[in-house]
Order: C-alpha cells, then structure tokens, then sequence
C-alpha cells in the first residue's frame, strides 16, 4: 500500500453486526431491537415488576401506535416480555419527538411522551454498552488498526465502542482517538503564537470520528453550561452510565448522541458539527473511500450531503471529479436500486463506475482480497 495514500474507513452499522455476529445476541440492527432477545436480556430493570420492559410507557406506545403485540411472561425471578417486533427504533424515536413538539391532549401525556423517550436512550445505551467486553471477531477492526497511517480517517456512525478497544492497543490508534479527544475538549492554551501553523497541523492530524456520538459521551442538559458543548468523556473500561451530574454547574448529564430520528443534525451542537466539517474535508481530500456496512440511509440528509460533496469540486465555477476509488463493503451491493442510489450519491455515470467504483458483498471477502499492506 502507498504510503502517500490518503483513505477514508467509514463504517456502519452492519460492521458492528458483522462484529458480533457469532455472540448469543448480536449488536442489534435498527429493526431489531424490539425483539425479545433484546428486550429480555439487555433491558436493566426486568428484576422489577413495576420497571419492567413490559410496564414502561414505550412499550405501551409502540403497542398502541405501531400495533406492535407484546404479552407478559412472568417468572418468579424475572419479569419477560414476549415481543417480536421489526419497528425501527428511528420510526419510534422520530414520532415522540412529533408528539413532544406537537399539541398535547390530555395533561399527562407529555410526562408519557417524555418518559418514553428517556426509556428508549436508557434502552439503547443498555443494549450497547458492554460489546466492547465481548469476545467479538476483531478481524475487521484489526486489519483497519494494523494498516492505518497518518494519513487516514476512520468514521463511524455507530454508538458503541467495540473499535475503539482495538484502536486503543496500538500507539496511531490512540493518536487518532486523542486527536478526537482534542475536537471534544480543547486545550484551554497553547503555547504556539502562531495560529496559521496550529490550525494547519490540527487540519492534517488523523482522526477518529464519531459523527453520530458515542455512548461514552455525555454533555450537560443545561444548554447555558460550558459542559453543553464541551462533554465529558468517560473511558470505556470505566464506569458508563447516567446519574452522573455535571462537575460546572451540578445539573444531570444527558448520552450525548444525535438520537435515532428522521431530521438528524450536526447542527445540534459544537461537537457534533465540527466533526461534520472535520469529516467533509477529509472525504474530499481523500484518494480512496472504503464503506463498510453502511446503508446510506434516505432520510439521513446531512450524512448523505457528506457523501455527495466528497467527489465533486469546482474551480471558478467549473465542476470537476476528483480521482478517487469508492470501496463499497454490503451485501446490497447486489441490488440494483442500492448501486443506483451510490451512483447518484456520488455522481457516477457507467463509466466512472467502472475505473471508481469496487464492491464486496461481505465483509469476509473483503478481509481477503482488500491489500492491507
């Protein structure tokens, strides 16, 4: 491999999937985590009656609204719940969020809607946080932390960790998570006067992104607090989890992710938009995107702007294409309407899919053929 080369790893949610494929209960998709094995195993309070999954207000909403069927299975010791649901936890998000900005018709139902809510962040951080601890197949994050160069880029839109306990094991996969750590909390000084360089080396640094947070990340709900946009970052090996209150002005910390809802936005906050800016660069200066696992989502606007800006430039008005290589890792790559929605993406005619465009329809495959030297 070129050393000179400057690549992109983006990575979604199927990477994970493939991750943990061979565990009793896997990472869950979008469109599993409403399904028993989750609910029953990953959710905190089933030893509680009243606390139950069974007995919480998002499962009494997506009952109702979703005509999703649960049935209680009670035990001596635990208290189940049979559900076997393909809702997307983004469609269940999204529709409390348009309740919650909507009218309300009855006084009690934004204390539901609000609760519901809570239990469903509570929910995904329960199911997620302890993958990393799992004897996961490290094939994949291995290979990207082995051959990874000051030149690259690893993003992820996934909330878990698991990654971030391969990159830890070697000296470039911290730089690149204290890089990061650095667009998260920034040196309050620096002793370089010279801002033109500072900015210069900071704009050529590695990183590892997280364009959708992290459950690890948590900032201050009190929008007011320097804490909103500066979180605080918890160490994955540590102890994670809400109650902790913030060390500025003692308000509770909230999971700082951009939830799973259909109008995502990095403008929400410093973070996640600089990040964004971060990415935009390092996709369009980049000489080969690998994308593994990841869907292109619809209704994920923004993320999909990232893409579409990564091959075109312009000089005085003139659009150019860049020359770069597109690796495409999912096993949709077989169906035409997924092809078609990356050649639009990313502008490809037949004959720039041709020299540009690489596909693998799993990821086994391209452990083997992709050179990681």
């Amino acid at each position: 491999m070129n050393e000179n080369k400057k690549r992109v790893f983006v990575l979604g949610a199927g990477a994970s999937k493939h991750a943990t494929r061979n565990l009793d209960i896997p990472i869950p998709l979008a469109r599993e985590f409403f399904q028993s094995k989750y609910v029953n195993s990953l959710w905190n309070n089933n030893h509680l009656k009243n606390y139950c999954f069974y007995n919480t207000s998002l499962n009494k909403f997506i009952q109702g609204f979703f005509n999703v069927k649960s049935k209680r299975n009670f035990s001596d010791k635990k208290y189940f719940t049979e559900i076997n649901s393909n809702i997307n936890i983004e469609e269940v998000y999204s529709f409390l969020e348009f309740i919650e900005q909507g009218d309300y018709y009855f006084n009690d139902e934004i204390l539901l809607v609000n609760k519901a809510k809570r239990e469903l962040l509570e929910f995904l951080f329960s199911v997620l946080e302890n993958y990393h601890h799992e004897p996961f197949d490290t094939t994949l994050y291995k290979n990207i932390s082995n051959s990874l160069t000051e030149n690259d880029t690893v993003i992820t839109y996934n909330w878990d960790c698991i990654i971030e306990s391969i990159l830890k094991e070697k000296l470039i996969g911290k730089e690149f998570i204290n890089n990061t750590h650095n667009l998260l909390i920034p040196p309050q000084s620096n002793n370089n006067t010279d801002f033109g360089d500072y900015a210069f080396n900071n704009y050529h640094k590695p990183y590892f992104l997280k364009l959708h947070g992290s459950i690890n990340w948590y900032n201050c709900k009190n929008r007011s607090c320097v804490r909103h946009s500066i979180p605080a970052v918890f160490d994955i090996d540590g102890d994670m989890g809400d109650g902790w209150t913030c060390d500025y002005c003692g308000s509770f910390l909230n999971l700082m992710i951009i939830p799973p809802h259909a109008h995502k936005s990095y403008r929400t906050n410093r973070v996640f938009s600089l990040q964004a800016k971060v990415a935009s660069n390092k996709l369009q200066n980049a000489d080969e995107i690998i994308i593994i696992g990841y869907s292109f989502p619809d209704f994920d606007f923004e993320a999909n702007s990232l893409f579409r800006r990564a091959i075109i430039e312009y000089q005085d008005l003139e659009w150019y294409k860049d020359s770069k290589k597109i690796i495409i890792v999912n096993p949709e790559v077989k169906n035409p309407y997924y092809i078609d929605k990356i050649s639009n993406l990313f502008s490809l005619n037949n004959n720039d899919k041709k020299k540009v465009l690489k596909t693998f329809e799993n990821i086994d495959d391209f452990n083997n053929e992709y050179n990681w030297k």
